[in-house]
């Protein structure tokens, strides 16, 4: 056993145990590995995951418009830049259309 003098008074090697136990699971995985089987699926689940809150769950799901300015913000983007600054034009269309 091996004793620390730390700032906090004396702590032994068996205090460190989970930072060993960690660092030696995660060092011995290929990176690879590390990509495919944790980052891939959690940053397809992500996108998945904030459409569906945005439709079903948000506060403002329950009010009538359409769904692509709901789940994300590049409809009105593409209204602005591309249509040339049509969003303005475009929910005064969707408040005569589904209403205030």
């Amino acid at each position: 056993m091996t004793v620390f003098a730390g700032l906090f008074g004396e702590t032994t090697s068996e205090d460190f145990w989970p930072y060993y136990y960690l660092t030696s699971v995660l060092f011995h995985v290929p990176i690879s590995l590390l990509i495919r089987g944790i980052l891939l699926p959690l940053g397809l689940l992500y996108p998945i995951c904030l459409v569906v809150y945005r439709l079903y769950l948000h506060p403002l799901a329950r009010f009538p418009g359409p769904k692509l300015a709901a789940v994300t913000s590049w409809y009105e983007f593409y209204l602005n830049a591309v249509k040339d600054g049509q969003a303005t034009h475009k929910r005064k269309e969707w408040h005569e259309k589904y209403g205030e």
